[in-house]
């Protein structure tokens, strides 16, 4: 399995496209976080912009994440590389774990980074403000990185299944298209059932409270407001998240260990 991973690292590193894409997505998102801060008709802080952000914090990284493990689980199904694997002394196992192992990790870390662009540009330009305190909004952010590893596990189980780049990307396309339909028709069902119904969870920044209580001190008044997450939203999107990746990843494997391959 290492050396299947070393591979399609190298692989990776080499394949400015990809690079280029993201490095793209990331300066576009870095602009997008700068308008909508300046175009707000409310506070114009980056505190702000987070709440009124809405999916912009998400919905593109779901294609970023599609691109990127379509080229990681079947950029070469057409060069037969698997099948050189194979004759390798590679089992199907080692083949198909170690790819989607890659995809599920390195994703997620990408998919995040391009999440915090927005925060961070839109910060540097009008500065963070007094919405909510800056460490509340982080780990809510944080937190999306288990639902864009589902997502990466449903693409890679795709991709194994389609043994097409093109297909896999048209569906992560499709997928960023019914999160753009679910933001303004699903208000209110957020939840865990879909990655996308979890990603809206995370994003409802209500329910701000003026004041914390500290153990000894008392009830102590912040200059920010404070934004609480929940244990159950914590524990929530980590665990559901990950069975949903494991079923996947199975589901995708139970297919691939009977494929013939052509």
């Amino acid at each position: 399995m290492r050396k299947i991973i070393t591979s399609q690292l190298y692989q990776l590193g080499r394949s400015f496209s990809i690079l280029r894409i993201w490095i793209c997505m990331r300066l576009a998102m870095g602009g997008m976080g700068i308008l909508l801060t300046a175009t707000s008709e409310s506070d114009q802080t980056a505190s702000a912009m987070v709440v009124d952000a809405n999916g912009v914090l998400w919905l593109f990284q779901i294609m970023m994440i599609g691109i990127m493990v379509s080229f990681l689980c079947a950029g070469d199904f057409h060069e037969k590389d698997l099948n050189y694997e194979l004759m390798g002394g590679h089992s199907r196992r080692e083949i198909y774990f170690s790819r989607c192992i890659l995809s599920v990790l390195i994703t997620p870390v990408a998919a995040l980074l391009l999440t915090f662009a927005p925060v961070v540009a839109s910060t540097a330009v009008f500065g963070w403000g007094d919405t909510f305190r800056f460490s509340d909004a982080a780990l809510r952010l944080v937190l999306f990185f288990f639902p864009f590893m589902r997502f990466a596990a449903f693409f890679s189980m795709a991709a194994f299944l389609t043994k097409n780049r093109g297909i896999t990307m048209i569906l992560s396309f499709a997928s960023m298209i019914l999160g753009i339909i679910l933001v303004n028709e699903a208000a209110g069902k957020a939840g865990y059932a879909l990655s996308i119904f979890n990603l809206m969870k995370l994003s409802e920044f209500g329910g701000f409270s003026l004041y914390n209580v500290v153990p000894g001190v008392g009830v102590v008044e912040y200059t920010a407001k404070v934004c609480t997450t929940e244990p159950e939203l914590i524990l929530g999107t980590i665990l559901v998240s990950l069975a949903m990746a494991a079923v996947y990843l199975l589901a995708g494997y139970a297919f691939f260990r009977r494929d013939d391959l052509d």
